[in-house]
């Protein structure tokens, strides 16, 4: 492997890290909601 393809991976798998742990973020929000409310009690 080249370097830019090297680094083009580590860009695209630090970009992958954020979009998943944004939608961690999100689910764990709903979830602190729905628990609020009592729907996992």
């Amino acid at each position: 492997m080249d370097p830019f393809s090297l680094i083009a991976a580590v860009e695209a798998a630090g970009y992958f890290a954020e979009v998943v742990y944004a939608i961690v973020q999100v689910i764990r929000s709903m979830a602190l909601s729905n628990l609020e409310r009592g729907y996992f009690c």
